[in-house]
């Protein structure tokens, strides 16, 4: 009975010697996040009232320094003081099952004894794991009321969805104390988003634009926001205008050149084959959850993909082709493979009276030229002038509109503003040529005035004066409607022979 004694003192000298290294290393966690708050929160405060950008990657990174992550070392010292007071217990019902046993001289003493030790080891374990909760405690409680602490929260109601109530008063505490942080009305435009009030989130996105806040996620809300109430064609001009101030940011050249694809643009549809943007952001799995990338809202990923497909080569025998009839691509895909648009030339009608999309204006028209609708194609780059009257392209296609329907004086009078603009001299001298004799040069010659090799879209552009440039199509879908858009306006001119 006597080695029971011994073994429970023994282990609870061990507890007592484990409690105070657990509370210390607690201590020293719970004092080093504290110190990360506050200098975090400080550098935020700074940051901002310097006027500096604080986009959400940084902030991402300051929550997490601030935040104490899990450590090993705790946890099996908890174990490890769970297992030595289980034992403590165990072997004292062990030794009060001996008293009784061996009917002891003065066996009230030893059952004190036995008692005693039990519950020391228990009482140490309680205060040792309350001292070190405490201390947690307190450092939460200090990161929780920090900014910091308030921007973490947000980001949990927001990908927690939780009422509209929270997250809001979170985001009006947080503008009470940034007032001019254009992060702000883009956390409220996201909340808007979240509870599914995409006009409202349109409203708040357009006033921050028009008062030039600093833009951080702008890029894929804006665009998210506007798709989701039918706007898709106004996302560009925004973004193109946003790109002054912010042209470095990768996701926003991804998405510009996503929505021109879309948008059908010329240079997005005959342009190189460009790089491939990375959106996402390493260790995405710790950032908060308005540090937004293209992949978060079904509406960008997908534009994303689709422009990521563009000049990639296809797999497997399935065809592709665009399908989103928001896209005005999908109404050209179809207008040149020869079926009946999605609408008909009822709905591109209404959509050009409402655009402001000059290119995609000029893009359509180019394509209604090459299918032999001049009338339609006339009208097509009326409206693209009006919007662009600096495009050197929209006068050279207002131009061969008007020379497809005989008009040839307007025609040359076109042309000579194209020139103006800016219309390359190769283009220009061989559209005159054109003009005036309706046949190009020899291919050695037509190549030699047009003065470099030729690009995918100056074989295509080409096409529309006759001229057939060799071109080996890539198993691409760019490949695929640049072949399209040439044997479709080679068909055109044969038949016009």
């Amino acid at each position: 009975m006597e080695k029971h004694i011994d073994t429970m003192g023994f282990i609870l000298a061990a507890i007592v010697i484990s409690i105070t290294l657990l509370g210390d290393r607690e201590a020293r966690r719970s004092e080093n996040q504290t110190n990360e708050t506050r200098r975090s929160s400080a550098a935020l405060f700074e940051a901002l009232n310097a006027g500096r950008r604080l986009t959400p990657s940084r902030i991402s990174e300051m929550v997490r320094q601030a935040t104490v992550r899990p450590d090993s070392v705790v946890r099996a010292a908890r174990l490890l003081n769970s297992l030595l007071i289980t034992i403590v217990v165990v072997v004292g019902l062990d030794a009060l099952r001996l008293i009784f046993v061996q009917h002891l001289q003065h066996p009230e003493d030893a059952q004190l004894l036995v008692l005693g030790l039990m519950i020391g080891a228990v009482a140490t374990g309680l205060y040792g794991e309350y001292h070190a909760r405490l201390e947690r405690r307190l450092a939460q409680s200090e990161f929780r009321k920090s900014v910091l602490g308030k921007l973490s929260s947000l980001s949990d109601h927001l990908k927690a969805e939780a009422p509209a109530t929270k997250i809001d008063l979170l985001i009006a505490g947080i503008r009470d104390e940034f007032p001019n942080w254009g992060l702000v009305p883009e956390l409220q435009a996201l909340g808007y988003l979240k509870r599914g009030d995409a006009p409202a989130a349109v409203t708040m996105l357009q006033e921050q634009h028009e008062n030039k806040f600093d833009g951080y996620t702008f890029p894929v809300l804006v665009t998210t926001a506007l798709t989701r109430t039918g706007q898709l064609d106004s996302c560009l001009p925004i973004l193109e205008d946003f790109a002054v101030r912010h042209a470095d940011s990768r996701v926003l050249e991804e998405l510009l050149f996503d929505l021109g694809l879309a948008n059908a643009h010329r240079d997005c549809l005959f342009g190189e084959s460009r790089r491939q943007l990375a959106t996402q952001i390493e260790g995405a799995e710790g950032r908060l959850s308005f540090d937004l990338i293209v992949e978060d809202f079904s509406e960008t990923r997908e534009l994303a993909e689709f422009g990521r497909a563009w000049s990639h080569p296809r797999t497997g025998t399935q065809p592709w082709a665009p399908t989103d009839t928001a896209f005005p691509i999908t109404w050209l895909w179809q207008l040149l493979a020869g079926q009946e648009p999605s609408g008909g030339f009822d709905q591109l009608r209404a959509w050009r009276d409402i655009t402001r999309d000059a290119s995609a204006l000029e893009s359509l028209g180019f394509g209604l030229l090459t299918v032999g609708q001049g009338d339609e194609a006339v009208e097509m780059f009326d409206a693209a002038i009006r919007l662009n009257s600096s495009s050197p392209t929209g006068h050279w296609g207002w131009a061969l509109a008007y020379f497809d329907r005989s008009w040839t004086e307007k025609a040359i009078t076109g042309l000579k503003r194209a020139r103006t603009c800016g219309l390359a001299d190769g283009i220009y001298q061989l559209t005159d040529i054109w003009f005036h004799k309706r046949e190009l040069p020899t291919a050695e010659g037509t190549l030699h005035i047009l003065g470099s090799r030729p690009t995918l879209q100056d074989i295509v552009d080409l096409s529309l004066l006759g001229f057939q440039a060799p071109l080996k199509p890539t198993n691409t879908p760019q490949g695929q409607f640049a072949q399209q858009f040439i044997d479709t306006s080679r068909r055109t001119h044969e038949v016009g022979r």
